[in-house]
This record gives structure tokens, sequence and C-alpha cells, in this order.
């Protein structure tokens, strides 16, 4: 009887899983018609960068941002209260280039935890109604990442998400820290693209200003999320679109050890139960089978052998390792593509529970 019963959990779980990967996770991967924009009717655009204790990585990717091959575009910087030699190097670079304005956003100004505060302070000081957002530690895959930004800029739109991935580096934490962002950008590109847009990610999206200061709720006692909370309030079936194209992404380094990623990570899952209850329904239905499919594979193997449960598991891995691939090809990762099912594994035996763990304890500091 118990055999019986987690063989249908397994079979339920491997079915609802094999859809998500099969039916929709693959949209964005499909051929998408994109308007071409043109010099002569590029959108004026705010690029907004919050930078706390950035001076290293502001010296190697701000020139990156400030030489984007596009027209009609202003950079803001706010040092929201660095104690190192950041604001020293922002005055330097607003010497050298006309297009970038720096800020300084004080701990005094500041209420609640994180970077909102600041980022909202540095959205009020831009000149134009498109806002891309994008981190200090993030680097443009190209100088045309502005531009192709701008192609889903079109009239009827108020939010453009972008991809933010890492770079690659020989470990495994890596790897799987990149299989896990890789995971979390085929959720809310493919939600986006059925009309149901949940998140974006601070490291490359943008929205209307006019948009951004209609989102009154602050979410001032978190430390992250922000972007994940402003996406899962304001965006609508009809107000957003997704960019997927390779010179539209940023890059930036990936956890240095296992326990940063872990930190990073409860404090992203932190922010999940504050999604629109639809969200949560569909993101905990796709964790909760995935979690199952691994533990009642297991248990059905150890105690009744292969043949029970070969079929099902196959199919699922097979969905598993070809989204993988595909999605790999698209955005020209390298190797994680070839240990997706233990980096699935693996990245699952995690989640669930740091995502308990992470409802229960969010973490409250910025940097």
């Amino acid at each position: 009887m118990v055999l019986d019963v987690l063989y249908v959990i397994f079979l339920a779980a491997a079915i609802i899983q094999t859809v998500y990967y099969l039916l929709v996770f693959t949209p964005i991967l499909l051929p998408k018609e994109r308007t071409k924009v043109s010099n002569s009717s590029m959108i004026p655009l705010s690029v907004v960068i919050c930078a706390k204790n950035e001076a290293k990585n502001l010296l190697s990717n701000l020139p990156k941002i400030l030489s984007q091959q596009y027209g009609n575009y202003e950079v803001i910087v706010i040092d929201d209260g660095s104690k190192d030699e950041t604001w020293n190097i922002l005055a330097a670079f607003s010497k050298d280039y006309a297009n970038l304005r720096v800020f300084q956003f004080s701990p005094e100004m500041k209420k609640g935890v994180g970077k909102k505060e600041a980022l909202a302070f540095g959205i009020q000081q831009t000149r134009n109604e498109w806002v891309v957002l994008t981190d200090a530690d993030c680097e443009p895959a190209t100088n045309q990442w502005l531009e192709k930004m701008s192609v889903g800029m079109l009239p009827s739109k108020e939010i453009v998400l972008g991809v933010g991935l890492y770079e690659t580096e020989a470990s495994f934490v890596n790897m799987l820290a990149r299989y896990e962002t890789m995971l979390v950008v085929m959720q809310y590109l493919n939600f986006c693209h059925i009309g149901l847009p949940y998140m974006g990610v601070g490291r490359n999206i943008a929205y209307k200003k006019s948009l951004f200061q209609q989102d009154i709720n602050m979410h001032d006692d978190l430390s992250s999320g922000d972007d994940d909370l402003f996406v899962n309030a304001v965006a609508t079936s009809k107000n957003c679109t997704y960019v997927l194209d390779r010179e539209s992404f940023t890059y930036s380094k990936a956890p240095a050890d296992f326990r940063s990623w872990l930190i990073q990570k409860q404090r992203h899952y932190a922010t999940g139960i504050r999604y629109k209850k639809i969200h949560q329904f569909l993101l905990g239905l796709f964790l909760a089978t995935k979690w199952l499919f691994w533990i009642t594979f297991f248990l059905l193997w150890c105690y009744s052998g292969w043949e029970i449960v070969h079929k099902a598991f196959s199919g699922t891995i097979f969905a598993i390792y070809f989204l993988s691939v595909w999605m790999a090809a698209k955005t020209k990762e390298r190797y994680f593509w070839m240990m997706a099912p233990v980096l699935d594994l693996v990245y699952i035996m995690i989640a669930v529970p740091l995502g308990l763990k992470s409802s229960w304890w969010p973490t409250k500091r910025w940097k």
C-alpha cells in the first residue's frame, strides 16, 4: 500500500515536472519577431545604479556602461553610504563623462533597510521617463546593451525584463549558481510570456519612472527583493515584456563560496511569500513536485528496484536535460548543462529547506 501511494506521488510529480519543462518553459526559446530600433527613434534612457562600497567594481564596469553605442542616455549613480573610495571614484568619472551624474545618499537619510530608498532617490533625479537598472558589480555583455533593451520599449509597455547571468568559473558552486540562475530566468521570462509576470532582476530591468512612482509600498523591512516585489505589484499581461538577446545580457561574478550563495538565496527566497497568491501557487507547485519527484524516486528505487520507475524517471530527466541544453545554446552558457540532472538534484534538496527557513527568518541587511 505504501509503495502504491509513493508510486502515484512519483508519477504525478513526474508528469507535472514534464509539463512545466516541455510546455511552460519552452515559449521563450521559440523564434520571436522583434521590432528593430533605428538610431533616429532612440528612446531617451536613464540608467540608475546604487553603489555601496563598490570602488573596485565601478572602476571595472562603469566605463562599459558609460560607453554604450546609444545616442541619448544618462547614467545616475547613487553612493549609498559607502565607506571605501566609491565617492572619490564617482567624482573622478563625472569629470570625464558628460552623461554621468552622481549623488550621495547618506545613512542619515535612510529609514529602512536595503537599497530601495537610495534607488527611489536616484530615480527622482532622472530626466527621462524610461529608467534602466543594473548593479555596480554588473557589466553589459556588449556595447549594444541599451539598444537591445530598448527594443522592448513599445508604446503599450511599461516594464522590460532583462537577463542577468553569472560569469563562468571552474568550480561546482559556480556551476550550481549558474544553473539555478538559468532556471529562474526560464521561470520569470516564460511566466511573462504567458501573461503572468511576477518578478524581475535589478541587475537588468527597465521600466517607466511614472510607474515606479505609483508603487508606494517600499518594503523597507527587506534587505533585497525590491525589484521582484515591484514587478509583482504592478506588472500585468499587457504592460510587461522581456528581451532575450545575448547582447542585452549583463554579467556579474557568482558568490565565491557555498556559504555566500546560501546567504544570497535566503535573501531572495524571503520575498517569495509576498508574491501574489497565483504566483506563489504556480512556483510552489513547481518546486514541490520537483522535490517530491526526487524523494519518491529514491525511495521507490531502494525498495522496488529500477524497473518500476525507469520510464517516468527517464522521461522527466530527458525534459530537464533537453531544456537545459536548449537554454544553454540560446544564452551561450557553458558546461553546467552537461551535469543538469545532478545540479537539479542538489539544487532542490537545498532550495526547499532554505525557502522554509527564509520565510521564518528573513535577512535584514543589504551590504
